[in-house]
């Protein structure tokens, strides 16, 4: 569901790129391209987020993370689902942890959501949250 392809879009604020983590590719990434990103640093440590379109309601059941895995380091952070892009309900809250490479979320129940809002909230070696690819599952659209 989560797919540019499929006509979502992503959009957020301390970062970039974030298109990256929609395109489907999450083969070809390195230290400098191939993801999208938030970041912490110089915003008075308020961490970025990224929010997810789906461009209507969807029944969501899981959902896929591929953060940036070409060291050690490892992630913190937490996802918040919406119908209406105003009031937020936390899906998953991994901001303590260790949390590295490929994320594999599952809900026990589908999540009615049109928006999805990652938030990065800690990175073990800098200031930054990186995404190679997101990926949600279930239906709608």
């Amino acid at each position: 569901l989560a797919l540019a392809s499929r006509g979502s879009t992503i959009a957020g604020n301390n970062g970039a790129s974030w298109g990256l983590a929609i395109d489907g590719n999450k083969t070809v990434y390195d230290g400098y391209a191939g993801y999208g990103y938030t970041y912490w640093k110089n915003v008075a440590n308020a961490p970025g987020s990224m929010v997810l379109d789906l461009k209507a309601v969807c029944a969501v059941q899981s959902m896929k993370m591929l953060l940036w895995d070409q060291d050690s380091r490892y992630y913190q952070y937490k996802v918040e689902g919406s119908t209406d892009g105003e009031n937020w309900t936390m899906l998953t809250d991994r901001t303590s942890g260790q949390w590295k490479s490929l994320q594999d979320i599952t809900f026990t129940s589908p999540v009615a959501v049109r928006y999805l809002r990652l938030t990065g909230t800690y990175n073990s070696m800098n200031s930054g949250f990186h995404v190679v690819e997101w990926e949600v599952y279930g239906t709608g659209r």
